[in-house]
């Protein structure tokens, strides 16, 4: 990737517009048309209903000078000994409206020197709830995530201000926002006993079901968790209600996936549940989860993104080499990338600790479909008028690899080749190819950090399996043969005998659509004595419909421990037409093989290695489908190396008659004459009716 690339806005647009929605003012109805004129109107006398004008103005108009012309009006009020619960309710609607604008703030009754607007916020709601415990607006606000998050307060002191104030009352707003409260106290069981009451209270039933399917997760009743999210998805009527479930969706949503939201929201509740319900499915068979899991995890990782990573300024400094830009403001970049991906297996810091040059910390991801991932985070900001950069431990963003990372690169080069090939070349122009590469590289693997997302199974030891996948047709299915060794799997009592068992799981996941997947156990014979060249080999074979297929398996032991991951991006099966010829992928093996894998022309020495010698032989195998009975086809083989795709280093051809409608295909080729090195293995099939059809291979040959 050459050029930076901009976030996607993952509809924060309707998503922010009810975070951050005003909360309505008691008596207040909408603002009149003409309310942005200032003259429009003359100010009431009494102080108390000025300042709801003013703040209804503000919210209404995004006029900051009407908040604090809120509070000047408010001052006379707030300094009486008993002041109204309202008094300072308005107050805090204003000083939170100023945080949110970025004003600074001025002292104030209850906001001192050093003090930030939405500090003086948290403190007037307090106060009022001094004034009258049970004053729900003041309550409710005082619960406002966005408010805490720009305070910087997590007080326990707040959960019993918040509690006593929805003791007696039947307030919805201050229910569902005391329901949020206790999921982030992490105290779902109050969460859930407040349930019933919300819903007798009129609150909207959806929005309720969302935060009782957070409680039901963190208490780790996953099904119940998992069926309480989908129902307030079916019944999910109000834009309130919608905006939600869109934003618990977008951290980890695709553009497409949204675009489907959008539209899949104008269906019937059934609709709704099945569209979610797959959204879940997918994601969790992506990773060997089930739905319910993957959902729990995710709601668990948005929990501490929004805690550990939040934003405290939403003005964020981008400068032209940052290649992703957040269209956010809740959290910054690492939050993002932890939403998708998780904690980091290891995390690298550089040594700089100078006030204008920040430190770098980057992410090393080694697990499931992450392994390899990379990404880098610089802390700073830099002033309007100045070029320098001065670090702000609040807001970390993603930056491109290379020259950016200081002190990292040697820390890095142990885990990366590309990056250990860049420092110790010593030829300058050479060296500068490599730091183009391990920039584009880089550049490269944030697009994967921000646009791709999984919860992978994390093992502590590796079993180095090895893993082939083929798309087959007639039947349509997958071909997965497999290899390792059996060192790390244990052994397990089978009978009066051991055997060693292998648990494969494996998961195909279509571009569109649900995935097709397989969970076995095999046993070995744990008797029979193996070579130490020797490993276990093993195939199955996965009905899956025509299509592209990402395929990804899964292998662990006795030892739960223990565990190897493989991901094969591009698996095409053959889709069968009527009256069109199918051709199977090009299936590799070698003669030493002792899997045998049945076909029409006999039992084929099945492989799930790419790698092979420099003097043996490649045993291929390729099946045609749906040709007229008998017909001939000519088909040509060709070796050559991927740096130069036309310099054939084999070629073989031949004419090859059908049995019945079937074509079979089955040869051996020498690399008696071929170096070593990485190569594209090519079948090209040309049908009697002139129509030509190829499958590639990729191979590698080595001394």
């Amino acid at each position: 990737m050459s050029s930076p690339f901009r976030g996607r806005a993952i509809g924060w647009t309707i998503a922010a517009a009810v975070l951050f929605a005003p909360v309505p003012l008691l008596g207040q109805g909408p603002p009149a048309p003409d309310a942005c004129d200032s003259a429009a109107s003359a100010e009431p006398d009494d102080a108390l209903a000025a300042a709801r004008q003013l703040i209804a103005r503000g919210e209404s108009c995004d006029d900051q000078s009407a908040f604090a012309h809120a509070l000047d009006r408010l001052g006379t009020e707030l300094f009486r000994r008993e002041a109204p619960a309202e008094a300072w309710y308005l107050a805090a609607r204003a000083r939170f409206a100023l945080a949110q604008r970025g004003a600074i703030a001025r002292t104030g009754p209850h906001l001192t020197l050093g003090m930030s607007y939405a500090q003086g916020a948290v403190a007037a709601l307090r106060e009022a709830l001094r004034q009258d415990s049970t004053y729900a607006p003041a309550a409710t606000l005082l619960a406002n995530t966005e408010l805490r998050r720009l305070a910087r307060v997590d007080d326990d002191a707040d959960a019993e201000l918040i509690r006593r104030a929805s003791g007696a009352g039947a307030d919805a707003d201050l229910l569902l926002s005391r329901m949020r409260r206790e999921i982030d106290w992490r105290i779902p069981d109050s969460a859930l006993a407040l349930v019933d009451r919300a819903f007798a209270s009129g609150a909207d039933s959806a929005l309720v079901e969302l935060e009782r399917a957070r409680a039901l997760l963190m208490l780790g009743r996953l099904a119940d968790g998992a069926a309480a999210w989908l129902d307030g998805l079916a019944s999910a009527m109000s834009d309130s209600a919608r905006a939600a479930y869109q934003r618990d969706l977008a951290w980890v949503a695709t553009d497409r996936e949204m675009e489907t939201f959008d539209s899949v929201m104008a269906e019937p509740p059934a609709a709704r549940r099945a569209w979610g319900a797959e959204f879940w499915e997918r994601r969790g068979a992506a990773d060997f989860r089930s739905a319910a899991e993957r959902l729990a995890d995710h709601e668990e990782r948005v929990r501490f993104a929004l805690r550990e990573f939040a934003v405290r300024d939403r003005n964020r400094d981008y400068n032209k080499a940052m290649g992703y830009h957040s269209d956010q403001h809740l959290i910054d970049d690492r939050g993002i990338v932890y939403i998708r991906h998780g904690p980091p297996t290891r995390i690298i810091r550089s040594g700089e600790n100078a006030f204008l040059k920040c430190p770098v910390y980057s992410w090393l991801y080694d697990a499931g479909p992450d392994r390899g991932l990379v990404v880098h985070f610089r802390p700073y900001f830099s002033l309007m008028i100045s070029p320098r950069r001065f670090c702000a431990y609040h807001d970390f963003k993603l930056v491109p690899g290379g020259v950016w990372v200081d002190r990292n690169v040697w820390q890095i080069a142990k885990y990366d080749s590309l990056y250990a090939r860049w420092l110790g070349e010593r030829r300058p122009t050479v060296r500068r190819r490599l730091g183009r590469q391990v920039v584009a590289e880089d550049l490269d693997r944030m697009v994967l950090a921000v646009t791709t997302d999984a919860d992978p199974h994390r093992f502590a030891r590796e079993l180095h399996g090895v893993v082939r996948s083929y798309g087959l047709s007639d039947p349509s299915r997958i071909l997965v043969a497999f290899s390792l060794p059996p060192d790390g799997l244990g052994l397990v009592g089978h009978g009066a005998s051991e055997a060693i068992p292998l648990r494969l799981r494996v998961t195909a996941l279509p571009r569109e659509g649900s995935a097709v997947t397989l969970d076995t156990t095999i046993l070995y014979d744990a008797s029979r004595h193996l070579r130490p060249d020797q490993w276990l080999v093993g195939y199955v074979e996965l009905p899956a419909p025509g299509a592209h297929y990402e395929v990804r398996t899964l292998m662990t032991g006795a030892d739960p421990s223990a565990g190897s991951f493989h991901i094969q991006p591009a698996v095409e099966v053959p889709a069968t037409m009527p009256g069109q010829p199918t051709v199977s992928a090009l299936v590799l093996g070698t003669a030493a093989s002792e899997l045998r894998w049945p076909t029409l022309a006999g039992g084929f020495p099945l492989s799930p290695l790419d790698g092979y010698k420099v003097g043996s032989d490649v045993e291929l195998f390729l099946e045609v489908h749906g040709l007229p009975a008998g017909a001939a086809a000519d088909v040509e083989l060709s070796l050559a190396p991927t740096t130069a795709p036309r310099r054939e280093a084999v070629q073989l051809r031949s004419t090859e008659h059908a049995k019945g409608t079937t074509l079979t295909v089955r040869r051996s080729l020498s690399l008696a004459k071929v170096k070593p090195g990485l190569y594209i293995l090519r079948a090209e099939v040309r049908l009697p009716d002139g129509q030509s059809i190829s499958r590639e291979q990729t191979l590698g040959v080595g001394n």
